[in-house]
């Protein structure tokens, strides 16, 4: 959808298959956080300017929100779709983003446009997005496909469940 550079990144404890999944899709780069800084390996990546974009799909953690304020360039924007929960995140770095003029920008909801070209990034390569799809469950097994969803050791990436 027009990225120059995708970095994605995870803990490869857990999410080892999914940074496979990524560097299969084209991903530029992938970051095992427990084992290299994410922030170092953005700016290597950017040539020290930082990510344009940053997308923090983490819930319930305040260092990869922290690391995003990090890696985004001056001028970008972060993208919060992770929810920390209603504490919030301590030690967020508010002077950083007023000092880097960052966008902040929280999603939650799709607006009807947005389902559009979802559905048409869909139809136009079906095939790369069927690697996301790893279980699919009859609705009497909706708690086991639940379970999956938190098991390491399912590899589960996107789970359907079907009446």
């Amino acid at each position: 959808v027009g990225a120059g550079v995708v970095v994605v990144t995870g803990r490869g404890s857990v999410d080892a298959h999914k940074l496979a999944l990524a560097r299969s899709l084209g991903a530029d780069r992938t970051v095992d956080v427990e084992a290299d800084d994410a922030v170092d390996a953005v700016m290597a990546v950017t040539g020290g300017r930082g990510a344009d974009v940053v997308v923090d799909t983490t819930p319930h953690a305040a260092a990869p929100l922290r690391d995003a304020v990090a890696m985004v360039r001056p001028g970008g924007t972060i993208v919060l779709a992770g929810l920390k929960g209603p504490e919030g995140v301590d030690g967020f770095p508010v002077d950083a983003v007023a000092m880097k003029a960052v966008t902040l920008r929280g999603v939650r909801a799709v607006d009807p446009a947005s389902l559009r070209r979802a559905i048409a990034l869909l139809e136009a390569d079906r095939p790369a997005l069927d690697a996301f799809h790893t279980h699919h469950f009859g609705l009497e097994q909706a708690a086991r496909a639940v379970e999956c969803l938190g098991s390491p050791e399912v590899r589960a990436v996107a789970v359907t469940v079907e009446a």
